[in-house]
């Protein structure tokens, strides 16, 4: 009888909930078993420890990864794999030793959102047994394969336009969570955490996925981003984003995300074609609406994603498909769009208090800082393509263009945003 993977997880408070929640059904499916933990702050998570029953299933709990990876590597089963859930900054050199450990790796999303240290996670990847699967959400599920092969099979016509509506609320706790949240760099690291790169991410992924032309498992790049970047929360980095450009082959694309709105969750995916126009409503249905007048609603699963990305990179592990969904090269295109808008953006906006309001929460962290009318107006900037800097919005203010040939000055531009706000973090940057 084949002996089950053996998975030890990197983390165990924050998002790793989220990781152990997803693994322990699988677990129970029997489709693997849970053999390690760390975190360091372990002192601190009894609670959560005990929630999982990590005792009680035999789960071995670590504060350092290290320890963790060597008890792994001891395991006479070669069948081991590491869900790595730690925070983004720690990803690279966490992958690098499952790679030195020979363990396969599932690395949560985003690898990085530094350029050049994705490379360099590539060129490591290449010496590992197994390639690593990064979690991007949805770009597995069946009814979103179908239709990138009916996209290029030219079923719908010449692809013309993407674009990208999210609002998701959050309160001033979730940007105080950890020292990287929300930030564009620490200690000289470059992170470049957003909305766009970061929470939203799946869904900028997914449409460079649509827009990928060489096969089913390819890409699009971005060529040229004009952004207008803004924040109402005392962070480095934007919490309001408005994008347009071009992907590379001619296809537009408009973006409009914002984490300072009192509204409840959205997110929508569009495509323009020639003969179709279509809308994905993540988890609920894709609707395409042909030209002719025929109108389609496939359903996508409504089971959660994070349970639907690890059962195909058990399939792939076991040999019943030929890759992972998500490999890391296949980053390159939504890392590479995230690191451009941050050399288009100019500078980014703080607004002041004249134009923001404040939704009460329970605690001094629960509380939400937001801009009135923001969804309505990023609703209007994915149609029209008009930034907030182009209308009569009162505190738009004008952004910047850049080209895919400018990431290579990306440290510099970085070092510029951060001199006006946070001078010693801008002077660790080495450019």
């Amino acid at each position: 009888m084949k002996s089950l993977p053996h998975v030890c997880v990197a983390g165990i408070g924050g998002f790793a909930r989220v990781h152990h929640n997803a693994l322990w059904q699988l677990e129970r499916d029997g489709l693997l078993s849970v053999h390690a933990a760390c975190d360091p702050a372990l002192s601190h998570l009894q609670d959560t420890i005990n929630e999982f029953e990590l005792g009680s299933r035999g789960v071995a709990v670590y504060s350092d990864f290290d320890a963790m990876i060597g008890s792994l590597s001891d395991l006479e089963t070669k069948q081991n794999w590491a869900s790595i859930a730690a925070p983004i900054p720690f990803h690279a050199v966490m992958h690098r030793k499952c790679v030195e450990a020979g363990i396969a790796c599932y690395l949560e999303k985003p690898p990085t959102l530094d350029p050049f240290e994705l490379e360099r996670m590539i060129a490591c990847d290449r010496h590992a047994g197994l390639p690593t699967q990064v979690g991007f959400n949805h770009i597995g599920q069946k009814s979103r394969l179908d239709l990138k092969r009916r996209i290029l099979a030219g079923e719908f016509g010449q692809l013309r336009e993407v674009r990208f509506l999210g609002a998701w609320k959050r309160t001033v706790g979730y940007f105080a969570r950890s020292p990287w949240a929300g930030r564009l760099a620490r200690d000289g690291q470059l992170l470049l955490d957003s909305c766009l790169g970061n929470g939203m991410a799946h869904h900028i992924h997914n449409l460079l996925f649509f827009c990928g032309r060489e096969d089913l498992f390819s890409w699009a790049s971005c060529a040229i981003v004009e952004a207008e970047f803004y924040r109402v929360n005392d962070i480095q980095g934007p919490d309001t984003l408005f994008l347009r450009g071009e992907i590379d082959g001619g296809v537009r694309f408009r973006l409009g995300l914002t984490n300072s709105c009192d509204d409840d969750d959205l997110s929508v995916e569009e495509l323009e074609f020639d003969d179709a126009s279509v809308i994905i409503h993540p988890n609920t249905e894709i609707i395409i609406r042909h030209r002719s007048g025929v109108v389609e609603s496939l359903p996508l699963p409504k089971d959660f994603p994070l349970v639907s990305n690890m059962r195909r990179y058990l399939a792939y592990f076991n040999g019943d498909i030929d890759r992972p969904t998500t490999l890391l090269q296949d980053c390159r295109p939504v890392v590479g769009l995230n690191a451009l808008a941050f050399q288009a953006c100019n500078r980014i906006h703080h607004l002041s208090d004249d134009f923001v309001n404040q939704l009460p929460g329970a605690t001094s962290m629960d509380y939400v800082n937001y801009i009135p009318g923001i969804v309505e107006m990023l609703r209007d900037f994915v149609d029209c393509g008009l930034f907030p800097s182009e209308t009569d919005c009162p505190w738009g203010q004008p952004g910047g263009r850049a080209t895919s040939g400018d990431c290579a000055e990306l440290p510099e531009r970085i070092k510029l945003l951060l001199s006006e706000t946070d001078p010693e973090c801008a002077d660790l940057i080495s450019v």
